[in-house]
């Protein structure tokens, strides 16, 4: 059974099928255009990691004038990552309709929405960050209602709040099972690092253990933005049917 026929057996079905999200997440491996974004993403972790690793010993004074560097360096990768996970979503939503698309192909869809993007990141966390620290469940709400905002911006060329109300549409009557599904993710990511974990006592080169870890770290986040990519899908089909006129067109 190919990925999109084992995918399209949600459709007409009222319940997102967690088994299935998880299997067909794995198909972006199959996508040539992750090879880059796993290159890239690990080569910038790596640097990151290796050429400005923490005080050996933490003070006060070395503490204070590490976490600033830090700080930044850490906001900048994770924008990298975001970007990054852009593209497996565009790669991972083509291979699941059946098309094939080029690394460069999904670099050109993301200029023109980049900045949206980037604008719906900063308000989704500022808000989402909010609703924890008002109530844990506001939080947890919010980050469920907006679960897709992300795939909804970029697949159908939304702006930054039509993309939160578009999230909040597709995801409703399911914020319970998004609730399940991201801890079952958890547990998935957790074998993630449990091999990173592992590796750190196996392979005693510093450098190639820094290396491998990047990489499977990058892995981690392709996968996940796959999962994203893969929820959005189907939620679109539970809600609107397994083929709707604006999934068709989105890259015509």
């Amino acid at each position: 059974m190919s990925d999109v026929q084992g995918a399209a057996n949600i459709v007409g079905q009222g319940n997102l099928k967690f088994g299935n999200i998880i299997r067909t997440g794995f198909s972006v491996f199959k996508i040539p255009v992750i090879v880059p974004v796993i290159l890239i993403g690990a080569a910038i972790a790596f640097l990151v990691t290796y050429f400005f690793p923490p005080p050996a010993i933490a003070t006060p004074e070395t503490l204070s004038t590490y976490l600033p560097g830090a700080l930044l360096r850490a906001g900048i990768v994770l924008v990298i990552e975001f970007i990054l996970g852009a593209i497996v979503a565009f790669a991972v939503f083509e291979h699941l309709a059946g098309r094939a698309i080029s690394f460069g192909q999904c670099v050109a869809l993301l200029v023109p929405r980049l900045l949206p993007y980037l604008v719906l990141l900063v308000i989704s966390s500022v808000l989402e960050s909010l609703g924890f620290l008002l109530l844990v469940v506001v939080g947890v709400i919010l980050a469920l209602m907006w679960y897709v905002a992300g795939p909804a911006l970029l697949i159908e060329k939304l702006g930054p709040i039509a993309s939160l109300q578009r999230s909040a549409f597709l995801t409703k009557g399911s914020k319970g099972q998004l609730f399940g599904l991201s801890l079952l993710l958890v547990l998935v990511f957790a074998g993630f690092g449990v091999v990173q974990f592992v590796l750190q006592f196996l392979i005693p080169v510093v450098v190639v253990k820094a290396a491998i870890i990047a990489v499977i770290g990058q892995i981690a986040y392709a996968y996940g933005f796959s999962v994203l990519t893969v929820v959005y899908r189907d939620l679109r089909r539970l809600r609107e049917g397994p083929e709707s006129g604006a999934v068709a067109a989105v890259f015509s």
